[in-house]
């Protein structure tokens, strides 16, 4: 039977981090290998499960993994929720945020970890390990679903969602509201802070991938830096937020480990050509994609 737990952690006076604790409950719990999962940007952690075992995480848990699944700030069941008020940006789940959460999962499993991320939660993922090489050590996989760091295709979908919406309405609102709202706009499950969404902007947008805020070289780090094994999934149907191309793109400046690309499609034997989003919730996914997976890390 599948467990959920919430956990919170209090990383300053105003924000509470929620990791959704899944597991099955047996003997066993000692020797299993604890999974840090992270969303990307506009989602919570709820893109990788639900309450009746749907997705990605509960899959997993039944097989016999400790899945940790975290709410950035202001998503899901984080506290206070985004607002004009939340000022942080991605400096903050870089230096604060991802420490303290991996700090709280030892608490519970001190065994080697697999991180798996989604979208944007893999360029955080990346971009942490670079500042932060010391932890590699501990982490025998990463999974990475949709995961682009810049955007170099070009079709209908780069004009319309990302000079439109993206780059300009984003823009406009997020000043107007002190916040973006993708819920209102019905672009995304969560709200994004203003700053955080403006940060994103230039590592979309440049080769060249570095932090402005302290002009720290992520693609100098990364060069000759060996990250754990990792896997990087696209969706052939995924046009523009974690297409192929791209998706391949961030692998080969992310390190010079031992990395693998897979295109989600039927030409590829899969069941259904995925999308962005659908390659994680489609009702064939557990069948498919999410057993390759597995197979993968065992």
């Amino acid at each position: 039977m599948i467990k959920y737990e919430s956990i919170f952690v209090k990383v300053d006076k105003i924000n509470t981090l929620h990791l959704m604790h899944i597991y099955t409950d047996c003997d066993e719990n000692k020797n299993k290998t604890p999974i840090f999962m992270l969303h990307g940007s506009m989602e919570d952690g709820r893109i990788f499960y639900t309450m009746n075992e749907k997705g990605l995480a509960p899959f997993l848990a039944k097989r016999g993994y400790d899945l940790f699944v975290l709410d950035k700030r202001g998503r899901g069941k984080s506290t206070p929720p985004i607002s004009r008020k939340s000022k942080y940006s991605q400096k903050e789940v870089l230096f604060e945020d991802i420490p303290a959460i991996l700090k709280e999962i030892e608490k519970h499993n001190k065994n080697k970890q697999i991180w798996i991320a989604h979208s944007w939660g893999g360029v955080l993922m990346n971009a942490f390990l670079a500042r932060n090489p010391k932890y590699i050590e501990n982490i025998t996989h990463c999974v990475y679903w949709g995961s682009k760091r810049r955007i170099s295709t070009l079709n209908k979908e780069r004009f319309t969602q990302i000079y439109l919406m993206w780059g300009l309405t984003f823009r406009i609102t997020s000043k107007l509201y002190g916040y973006l709202p993708a819920k209102e706009l019905k672009f995304g499950a969560e709200n994004e802070p203003r700053k955080e969404y403006l940060q994103t902007i230039p590592w979309v947008s440049n080769r060249r991938w570095i932090d402005k805020h302290d002009k720290f070289n992520y693609g100098k780090a990364l060069k000759k830096l060996a990250l754990p094994k990792t896997l990087y999934l696209s969706g052939k149907a995924d046009k523009i937020l974690g297409n192929p191309k791209d998706v391949k793109l961030f692998m080969k400046e992310s390190g010079i480990g031992l990395k693998q690309h897979m295109v989600l499609s039927t030409e590829n034997g899969n069941l259904h050509d995925y999308d962005h989003i659908n390659m994680l919730t489609h009702k064939k996914a557990p069948l498919d994609q999410f057993v390759k997976v597995y197979e993968w890390l065992n």
